[in-house]
C-alpha cells in the first residue's frame, strides 16, 4: 500500500528522527511504500509568545542559540536524507490538503497530540488533510489529562479515525473514556532491533565512559554521573544539541553529534545516564546499565516505560546521591520482546483491518 506518515520530524532532537526512521523503515520491511510528510509548521520557528515583544530578549536569544541551531539543523538535517520524503516541504494545512492521495495516512509517534505544545493544537497532526483511511500508531499526549476539560476536543479531533494506538497507558485510559477504542504499543524505535540498529552506529570510542543524555539543566544529574564515573573508573562523557552544557564537569562534550554518533554513544558505554524517553530505550535496546531520571514533572513518558519494563529498582532521584548498582537490566529483555512483537502485530492489524 502507499502510505503516508506524519509526525514531528522537524523537531531539532535524537528522538524525533529516529522513531520516524524507524517505523518507515518497518513499513517497507512489510512490503508497504511508506513516505513521511515533511511538514514545517510557522510555529516551530517562532519565539514563544511570552517573549514575542521583546526585541532585546529575542535579540539576544537569536546570537546565543544561533549556533545550536545551525548545527543542529545540519546534524537532523543530514540524517533525515535516510528517511523517504515528500519532495515538497509543506507549512500549513491547506497545502497538505494537495497532496496526491495514499490508501492510508499514519499520525505518529511522539509527542504530536499533546495540548501544552503548539503542535497539539494542530489539525494536521489529526490527519484533517487525509482522504484515505486515517490511523493512529503509538501517538503520545505526553501528560496526564482530565476528561472534563479535554475530553470533547480529543472525541472531536479523532473522530474520523480507523484505528487508534498510543504510547502510554494513561493515554489509551483517557481515551477510552470518551469511547474512542485505542490500545497501547511500543514506540517505533522498538520495531527495529539491535542488529538493525547497529548497522548504522558510527565508530566506538576508544575509551571506557559512561554517557549522559540529560534534558532540562538540571545539574544534578551531572553531578550523579560524575560519581558514577569516577566509581566505574571511566570517562564522562556528555550528549546535548545545547552548547551551553559544556559547563557540567564532563570529560568529553558531544555538542549535536550526528544521530549515527549518538546511537554509538550509547550502544558503546558503560552506563547510560538519563531523563530521556529515547535516552531510556535506546539504553535498553543495546543492553546498557540504566540510570534513569524522572524529572520532567513526573514525565509520564517515562513512567509509562518504568512500567511497561519493570525498571523501578533503575530509578534515581534528584537530590540522592547513592548510587545504583551498572548491572544491565537483564529482567527486561523477555518483557521487551514479548511487547515489542505485540507492537508488530497491531501494526499489521490497524494497517490491514
Amino acid at each position: 500500500m502507499n502510505i503516508y506518515t506524519i509526525t514531528c520530524s522537524n523537531a531539532y532532537n535524537y528522538g524525533a528522527v529516529l522513531q520516524a526512521y524507524a517505523l518507515q523503515k518497518y513499513l517497507e520491511k512489510l512490503g508497504h511504500k511508506a513516505v513521511l510528510i515533511d511538514y514545517h509548521p510557522p510555529y516551530l520557528r517562532k519565539i514563544s509568545d511570552k517573549y514575542k515583544n521583546k526585541i532585546a530578549f529575542k535579540a539576544i536569544r537569536a546570537v546565543l542559540y544561533a549556533p545550536d541551531y545551525i548545527k543542529s539543523k545540519k546534524v537532523f538535517g543530514d540524517f533525515k536524507e535516510k528517511i523517504k520524503s515528500t519532495e515538497k516541504t509543506y507549512y500549513f494545512l491547506e497545502e497538505l490538503k494537495d497532496l496526491p492521495k495514499a490508501d492510508i495516512y499514519i499520525a505518529g509517534s511522539d509527542q504530536i497530540w499533546n495540548p501544552f505544545m503548539k503542535n497539539g493544537y494542530d489539525p494536521a497532526y489529526y490527519l484533517e488533510f487525509a482522504s484515505g483511511k486515517k490511523v493512529a500508531f503509538a501517538a503520545s499526549i505526553g501528560c496526564s489529562l482530565s476528561v472534563e476539560k479535554y475530553g470533547e476536543y480529543y472525541r472531536q479531533r479523532l473522530s474520523g479515525f480507523s484505528a487508534v494506538t498510543v504510547r502510554e497507558n494513561e493515554t489509551k485510559s483517557f481515551l477510552n473514556k470518551l469511547g474512542i477504542k485505542a490500545e497501547c504499543v511500543l514506540d517505533p524505535v522498538y520495531l527495529l532491533d539491535k542488529t538493525e540498529w547497529e548497522s548504522i552506529c558510527d565508530n566506538p570510542e576508544k575509551t571506557r565512559y559512561i554517557v549522559v543524555y540529560a534534558l532540562h539543566h538540571i545539574q544534578a544529574i551531572y553531578d550523579y554521573a560524575r560519581k558514577l564515573a569516577d566509581s566505574c573508573n571511566a570517562k564522562m562523557y556528555v550528549i546535548s544539541v545545547e552548547l551551553k552544557e559544556i559547563r557540567r564537569g564532563n570529560d568529553k562534550f558531544f555538542w549535536n553529534p550526528k544521530v549515527e554518533k549518538f546511537l554509538s554513544l550509547i550502544k558503546n558505554a558503560e552506563a547510560v545516564v538519563t531523563n530521556s524517553f529515547h535516552g531510556v530505550s535506546f539504553g535498553l535496546i543495546f543492553n546498557r546499565p540504566l540510570h534513569i531520571f524522572d524529572t520532567e514533572n513526573n514525565d509520564l513518558r517515562i513512567r509509562n516505560i518504568i512500567e511497561i519494563f519493570g525498571l523501578k529498582d533503575r530509578l534515581c532521584n534528584v537530590g540522592v546521591t547513592e548510587l545504583l548498582d551498572n548491572s544491565r537490566p537483564v529482567h527486561v529483555y523477555t518483557r521487551m520482546k514479548e511487547e515489542t512483537q505485540m507492537t508488530k502485530v497491531k501494526l499489521k492489524e490497524i494497517l490491514e483491518d
